[in-house]
Order: structure tokens, then sequence, then C-alpha cells
């Protein structure tokens, strides 16, 4: 980048007020970048500011959290596959390293370098003052950590970072450090910690994985899929009993849908090439009978679905979708032995199929052989032990003789 000016862009008004109500008289916007996530990252002449949106109840709220620029080292950026975060080395450095981090698409890889490179090489700056007056920590208005004057009702610190108050994970409504309940929705406080165990990144109380290395952060239902609470005995999605109750097999058809849903989402295909356009404007024959056979199993026309399966499967017989979609239809109608031989052929062609190993261990199960289920299902866990198919898995086996 050649000036700082093209580091200086929109913001979302949510942010920009909250950085705004921020600064203080004489305090000037350096740079200005949007991130990730409905974040963003402000720097000014005297200090850098992470700004956040974070859902609360059914209302957006927005954080920020600042950093004097005299307690800056530096800053670095962090590739990941599809963008990076940036990163502010600080002394010394914060509880929550989420407070000084921003994440970024990959469109933004060039800014967020140049502004890393000019937080890199800041001369000896100024301390800014307080906007209220310190006094003895722990009064209110005061951080504890920093002694820097806050709002009463911040939640973080902007100077420092530091929590000030406790977010709860049921329903995201701040209530003050050490309460036995949320002052939000009353129920029994559990914590929302941000950040990725494993890598570090920052989160959002609603994701299920985390977006920095794809770990799951919360248990979900195997059911149904969706993220549930750690004090919920029952699915508040499909009423399905949680961790004690005897798994139904066919409850789970959905969740190995979902899954198969979600794998051909995000199988996205490199762009073609104009040739490539005018050569093939339409859908292969063998994908149009999977499509249709994937409507009819969703709306349980199932008989229909093999049939659409089937010519699926004749038509390209190499590809391991196919049939493995024609064993979960043949297991629907209860035509065991050529389901198992669907699955077999799946994995004959991709021996890293999750969707067929699941299904395979699932009728292995049913048929009371369980060695036989363990080995498909610990394959998953070998091949791909953050997945959600692996949770399910580690479910299924600690209540294997109730399958």
């Amino acid at each position: 980048m050649d000036s700082l000016s093209e580091l200086k862009r929109d913001i979302s008004m949510g942010l920009q007020d909250e950085v705004n109500k921020q600064l203080v008289p004489g305090e000037t916007i350096v740079i200005s970048l949007p991130g990730s996530f409905g974040e963003a990252l402000v720097v000014t002449d005297k200090r850098a500011i992470v700004a956040r949106e974070q859902a609360s109840g059914l209302d957006l709220t927005s954080n920020v959290y600042a950093h004097l620029l005299s307690h800056l080292d530096g800053a670095a950026v962090v590739p990941l596959g599809n963008g990076g975060y940036i990163e502010l080395k600080l002394k010394p450095p914060v509880d929550n390293i989420e407070t000084a981090r921003v994440c970024f698409p990959s469109s933004e890889d060039d800014r967020f370098a140049a502004a890393a490179e000019y937080l890199s090489n800041l001369p000896a700056p100024r301390e800014i003052a307080a906007p209220r007056p310190t006094a003895v920590a722990g009064e209110p208005g005061i951080c504890p950590e920093c002694k820097f004057g806050v709002d009463d009702r911040a939640v973080f610190c902007p100077a420092c970072g530091a929590a000030l108050k406790t977010i709860c994970l049921s329903c995201g409504q701040p209530s003050e450090a050490g309460s036995v309940y949320c002052s939000g929705c009353g129920r029994e406080m559990v914590e929302f910690s941000p950040a990725c165990v494993k890598c570090g990144a920052r989160t959002m109380r609603w994701m299920s994985y985390c977006p920095g290395c794809g770990s799951m952060l919360r248990p979900i239902c195997v059911g149904c899929g969706i993220q549930v609470q750690p004090d919920w005995t029952y699915c508040a999605s499909c009423g399905r009993q949680l961790g004690v109750d005897r798994l139904d097999v066919r409850a789970c058809g959905s969740a190995r849908r979902s899954i198969e849903r979600l794998k051909d989402s995000e199988a996205q295909p490199a762009p073609a090439t104009p040739s490539e356009v005018r050569q093939s404007d339409s859908t292969s024959p063998a994908e149009e009978h999977n499509k249709r056979g994937t409507a009819l199993f969703e709306s349980e026309d199932f008989e229909g679905a093999v049939s659409e399966f089937a010519a699926a499967a004749a038509l390209d017989p190499n590809n391991s979708a196919y049939h493995c979609n024609l064993g979960m239809a043949y297991d629907e109608v209860d035509r065991h032995d050529e389901a198992l031989a669907e699955y077999q052929k799946a994995l004959e062609l991709d021996p890293n199929d999750l969707t067929a190993l699941m299904s395979l261990g699932y009728m292995y199960s049913e048929n009371d052989e369980f060695d036989k289920s363990k080995e498909a299902w610990d394959r998953i866990l070998q091949i791909a032990p953050d997945s959600a198919e692996a949770q399910e898995v580690q479910q299924n086996l600690r209540h294997q003789g109730e399958l």
C-alpha cells in the first residue's frame, strides 16, 4: 500500500458508533479496516482498537477492546485457509488473546498486512490520558487490571481488553463477574469462552465449529444437528433425550443426510473456462438422476429414491457418492443386504467416505455385529477426529449395546 489513506475504509455504523464513544478529544483515526464476522480494526494516533459485534439474545451489540500504543510491540498477520487474522503484540500480553485479534477475508490480505507493518514500525507513542479519573481498583467504573476509567456498563475494558463482566452462553447477556445466575435469562451461569481451545481463533457464541481450524466447539444433537447447551436434557429442536436415552438409528438419518448436503455444498468445483462452458451447458444424466433421487429421499419416497439412485450408479459406477446414496435408500426400505453391498462398493471407491462409514457402522450395529461397527466408526475417528461424524461416533460407542 502506498498511502495510509488506502487503509481507511468504512466499517459498520454500529461498530463506528462504539469506537467514536471511546475516542478522547484530539484523538485521530489513522486506520479503519472491516474484517470478518462483524469485526474491525481501528488504529488512532494513540490506540489500536478491536471492535466486534456480538449477538445478545435477539439484539446485536458492539464491543470494543482498546490497547494503548505504548503497550504495543508491533503486530503480525497469521494466514488461514480463507483469509487470516491480525494479532497485536502486547506488553504485557492480555489474558484473552481474542481481544487483540481481528479476522479478515482473503480479499483484505494486502490491507491488513500493511496495517501490521505500520503498527510494527511506529515511533515511541505518547501515553493517552484516561477519559475518567482513575481510583482504587475494584470500584465501579474502574478496570481492576489497568486502572483505566470505564463506563459502568462496559463488558470489556477499552484500554487493556480485560473482561469486566461474564457472558452467558445461553443468552449472550453480560452479568457481573462471579455471578451464579445470569442477570439476563436467570439460568445458572455457564460462561461463554470466545477462544478456540485448539488454535486460539476467536469464535462467536452461536458457532459449532471454529472458523480457524474447523474443530468442534460445542456438542451438537446427533438427531437433528443443532448445537446443544451443557445443561440440556432434551434437544430443544427435535426433542431427543441427550446422552442417556436409547439411540434411535432412524432418527440419525436426518443427521446423515445433513452431513451429505453439507459435503455437497462444500465441494466447490474449479471455475470453468469459456470453452468448457460452451461444451457442457447441462448436468450429466447420472447427476440428474442423483438430484431427483435426493429430492425423493427428502420427501420420504424411498422406493422412488432407490430407482433414481440406482440409475445414477449404473450410469456412473465409479462415483462413490451415488453408491452411498443408493445404500441409504435401500436401508430405508429394509433391503439391508443390498444396502450393505452399496456401502461396501462406495468404500472401495473412496475409503474415506465418512457418510458410508457412518451408515455401515449403523447397519452392523443393528445386526449386533459390534466389532464390525466399531471398526467402521474407528476409521472415522482416525481420519476426521474433529468432525461432526466423529462426535456422533463417540456417543454411539458409549451406547453401543443400546443401538
